[in-house]
C-alpha cells in the first residue's frame, strides 16, 4: 500500500484541462486531418489586384515631386561661421573643429589647406632641421649596411679558405699514411 502512495499520476486530469477542440488527444496517436490555417490566406487574390492604382509621372513632374539630390547625407548642420568669435576659442576648440573639417579642407592650396598646414607647422617646428638630422642618419645607416655586407662577404671568404686549407691537410695526411702503408708492405 505505501508503494502505491509513492506514485506519482501524471495522467491529464481532463476535467480541469478540458482538450482543445480539433487537437489530437493525448496518447490517442491520432493526428486531426482536417487543420485549418489560423490566418486567412494572406497572397493577393485577383479581386485585390484589380483594386489597385497607379500614379505615373513624367521626368519633370518626377523631378519636381521627388527629391533625388541625396541632400539627407549631406552635412544639414554646417555651422554659420558668423557666429563664432576667434577670441573666445580655445585649443580644444581648434582640434574639435580640425577633425569635423578635415575632408574639407582642400589639399593643395597657398593658404587654407593640407599643404599649407603642414608647411607652416613644420616651419615652426624647424622641421627643416630635424629632416637633414633624420638624412644624415639614415646615410650612415646606409653606410653600415654596405660595411657589414662588406664583412660578411669576406667572413664567408675566410671560411672557404678555412674549408680548402683544411682539405688541404686531409689529403695530404691521407698520401703521408698511403705511402707509410706501401713502405711497410715492401
Amino acid at each position: 500500500m505505501e508503494e502505491e502512495d509513492n506514485i506519482i499520476d501524471n495522467t491529464p486530469d481532463i476535467e480541469s484541462n478540458p482538450p482543445i477542440k480539433g487537437a489530437p488527444s493525448i496518447g490517442s496517436g491520432i493526428l486531426p486531418v482536417d487543420l485549418k490555417p489560423l490566418e486567412e490566406n494572406p497572397l493577393p487574390t485577383k479581386s485585390t489586384i484589380e483594386n489597385l492604382t497607379r500614379n505615373v509621372f513624367d521626368k519633370t513632374s518626377f523631378n519636381k515631386t521627388i527629391d533625388t539630390s541625396f541632400s539627407q547625407l549631406g552635412l544639414k548642420n554646417v555651422p554659420n561661421p558668423s557666429f563664432f568669435d576667434v577670441n573666445l576659442a580655445t585649443i580644444p576648440d581648434f582640434w574639435i573643429l580640425y577633425d569635423k573639417f578635415f575632408y574639407d579642407i582642400p589639399k593643395e592650396g597657398a593658404t587654407n589647406s593640407h599643404r599649407y598646414l603642414a608647411q607652416t607647422s613644420g616651419d615652426y617646428a624647424d622641421f627643416e632641421r630635424i629632416q637633414e638630422e633624420i638624412n644624415a642618419l639614415l646615410d650612415e645607416i646606409s653606410e653600415l649596411r654596405v660595411e657589414n655586407v662588406d664583412l660578411r662577404q669576406d667572413n664567408a671568404n675566410l671560411e672557404i679558405l678555412a674549408a680548402e686549407a683544411r682539405s688541404l691537410r686531409a689529403v695530404e695526411a691521407n698520401q703521408i699514411s698511403i705511402a707509410s702503408v706501401d713502405t711497410f708492405s715492401t
